[in-house]
């Protein structure tokens, strides 16, 4: 292998250039962990320069930050998509069961709820 080759420059978009390297980092960091993972490894993987990395990120604890937004945003993403699927009237009917079952004396063996602290006579 030469110490010289040079590699084919990609031309991409910013946010798919970026995402590439947040790709390139949950890979690595699955393989190495996150404290043994370096700035070099991502870039390695990911295909860029340093210099790219830090074009869009500047460090490793922002791509941490970066990693973890976009972990959240697939979360909201995921459950939004579940919550359509279910139906508002599924959501009503169970809030009700929920609110009912709650309450005092509502289901077999429950206690009254307290009326407020005991007060010594």
């Amino acid at each position: 292998m030469s110490v010289g080759a040079e590699r084919k420059r990609v031309t991409k978009a910013p946010e798919e250039r970026r995402q590439d390297i947040l790709d390139a980092a949950v890979k690595v960091f699955g393989e190495k962990g996150i404290t043994r993972t370096t700035v070099s490894d991502i870039v390695g993987a990911a295909g860029v320069a340093k210099g790219t990395f830090y074009l869009y990120l500047n460090s490793k604890e922002e791509l941490l930050g970066a990693l973890k937004e976009r972990f959240v945003d697939e979360i909201l993403d995921h459950t939004a998509s579940f919550v359509e699927r279910v139906g508002r009237e599924d959501w009503r009917r169970a809030r009700g069961r929920s609110t009912r079952s709650s309450r005092p004396g509502s289901a077999p063996g429950s206690r009254p709820a307290p009326s407020g602290p005991a007060i010594p006579s």
